[in-house]
């Protein structure tokens, strides 16, 4: 079962060496453009090879899956101000900014070269605690990016659900995966509510949006992140 929570960190640090010779010396304001630019790339589920280094974009790539729909609910960016800058070495300058969405806010650590490739980058939530229903939305959101990449490829696995719920999705499976299939490969994950059961559980809705269809989940898991109940409705 999956215990990453999104919202309260969610890492991209790799460094490597970096030679006297290609000192990053970026200012301040051509690295806050550079990195407008990697936060609209990063929501529309694109990584553009040639800006990073060869081990930040492999670990950019291991976790797209938790950053794109990370992102995304988000909402679009109203703004990137700089915070500060320091000099860790004398050929590295690293900065931070805070980039601020519609529906909150991160605070992004980036480095670069000499060259302009993106050698240390770091997407955190600033410095006020996520709610519990911020965790459990979060929690809820990056597992069912997870499941709808399993269900697409015919995977059903059993430590996910309620034995009530896994047997309805056996039912419903020749439905399911051929759906998603033709769907496409997801391309955002959308929070869109979230409300409580009688019982006191939360629920919450997402839009997929895939290549070919849109999708509308609602998702709701238990204390031990068991789901306890999965729908999937088309998103128009």
């Amino acid at each position: 079962m999956l215990k990453f929570v999104l919202l309260t960190a969610l890492f991209l640090a790799i460094q490597q060496p970096i030679s006297p010779a290609k000192a990053a010396q970026g200012a301040p304001e051509v690295v806050q453009a550079t990195l407008k630019e990697i936060i609209g790339e990063l929501a529309g589920n694109q990584v553009v090879d040639q800006r990073y280094s060869d081990p930040l974009r492999a670990e950019i790539k291991r976790q797209r899956d938790f950053i794109v729909p990370t992102l995304t609910a988000a909402g679009p960016l109203k703004s990137v101000t700089f915070m500060d800058s320091t000099q860790p070495a004398p050929d590295q300058r690293v900065h931070r900014f805070l980039a601020e969405h519609e529906n909150t806010s991160f605070v992004w650590t980036i480095s670069q070269d000499a060259a302009g490739v993106v050698t240390l980058l770091v997407l955190a939530p600033p410095n006020v605690p996520a709610s519990p229903e911020e965790k459990r939305t979060a929690l809820a959101g990056a597992t069912l990016t997870e499941i709808i990449g399993e269900l697409r490829d015919g995977k059903i696995d059993k430590s996910r659900y309620s034995a009530a719920l896994h047997k309805e999705l056996q039912n419903q499976q020749d439905i399911i995966v051929p759906s998603l299939v033709a769907a496409g490969p997801l391309l955002t994950l959308k929070f869109l509510n979230a409300t409580r059961s009688e019982k006191g559980q939360q629920i919450n809705q997402f839009l997929s949006e895939h290549e070919h269809a849109d999708f509308l989940w609602t998702i709701s898991m238990d204390r031990k992140d068991v789901i306890t109940m999965l729908i999937m409705q088309p998103g128009s």
